[in-house]
């Protein structure tokens, strides 16, 4: 179920409803009153950052992928060097995705 979140751009009251609020939706309202809301996201209607929030996301998706990068650390201490190759050529894409992950955190943090 979507639910719409909205502001009143004249005295910030909020409002969210099961409906887009349209005319259609709502006709017991004018269009001018309707004109008096504007919609916003669901992490503006709670207060959240949304760099936060995708910050959190980005080092999720790092957590649950660094067993890969364990994987090849190991086999690199141990000397297994066609195996470290291995594992690289195996894990290639998402090792980009992680070194794309961590540009997007320190761009969202402003530590570029």
């Amino acid at each position: 179920m979507k639910i719409w979140y909205y502001r009143n751009k004249n005295n910030g009251n909020l409002f969210n409803s099961s409906q887009e609020l349209t005319i259609e939706n709502f006709p017991d309202w004018t269009q001018e009153q309707i004109d008096e809301y504007e919609e916003i996201t669901l992490y503006e209607y709670y207060g959240i950052d949304p760099n936060k929030q995708r910050i959190d996301e980005l080092k999720k998706q790092l957590a649950e992928t660094d067993y890969i990068v364990i994987k090849i650390y190991e086999a690199s201490i141990l000397g297994e060097t066609a195996l470290v190759e291995e594992l690289k050529e195996t894990y290639a894409s998402v090792l980009e995705e992680r070194q794309g992950w961590r540009e997007e955190i320190n761009r969202l943090e402003g530590t570029e």
